[in-house]
């Protein structure tokens, strides 16, 4: 008599998200290496004027296999992995030399808002990092503004945001929307320059 085949065992999605995310991981430590990380410029426009008054800075993956990766895949992946500050300062980096460029070259001068994580924002180093950025490429630092989430700004000391204003650096908290507004001792002390919904 012949045995009956046992039935596959069930696999619980979240392995398979797990596994997936420790794909990303690992591919992210070379991203950076292959020049697969870029970044883009999605202006922001005034609903008056309709003209552009600035921009905010994107990271996107390209990846050589899986093409394009969303953001909410590949950055999620990066912070639990701990390259989320690499790959934070390589785009700060990249966002000030490539508006430099523009600049100089005549372009249309607008100031350009780059995501800060949390992890960069605690480094004790993180502002001059961000001063290195600006020397290096030449960028004046009120070209550059620094979005921040409200709730790490307020879990911070004032040091941070007071240190950045001492070179020239505005910060924009972001605050989720639906998010009750917060106290703002420490956001009042810093150099802020307005509070984004999103």
């Amino acid at each position: 008599m012949a045995s009956r085949p046992h039935p596959a065992p069930l696999r619980d999605p979240a392995d398979s998200r797990s596994h997936e995310r420790i794909r990303l991981e690992a591919e992210l430590k070379t991203a950076l290496l292959r020049d697969e990380i870029t970044i883009v410029f999605q202006p922001k426009i005034d609903c008056t004027s309709l003209k552009v008054v600035g921009a905010e800075v994107l990271a996107r993956w390209n990846h050589p296999e899986r093409g394009r990766v969303r953001p909410d895949l590949f950055i999620p992946a990066a912070e639990e992995g701990r390259q989320i500050v690499a790959i934070g300062e390589w785009v700060l980096h990249d966002a000030c030399e490539q508006l430099a460029r523009l600049v100089k070259n005549g372009g249309h001068r607008v100031r350009v808002a780059v995501n800060v994580s949390p992890a960069q924002f605690k480094d004790p180093a993180f502002v001059d990092r961000v001063g290195h950025a600006l020397e290096a490429s030449g960028l004046p630092a009120r070209r550059l503004e620094l979005e921040v989430t409200e709730s790490i700004v307020l879990e911070e000391s004032a040091r941070t945001m007071q240190q950045g204003g001492g070179i020239g650096i505005d910060f924009s908290p972001l605050r989720p929307r639906g998010m009750p507004a917060r106290r703002t001792g420490n956001i009042a002390t810093g150099p802020v320059s307005f509070m984004r919904i999103w």
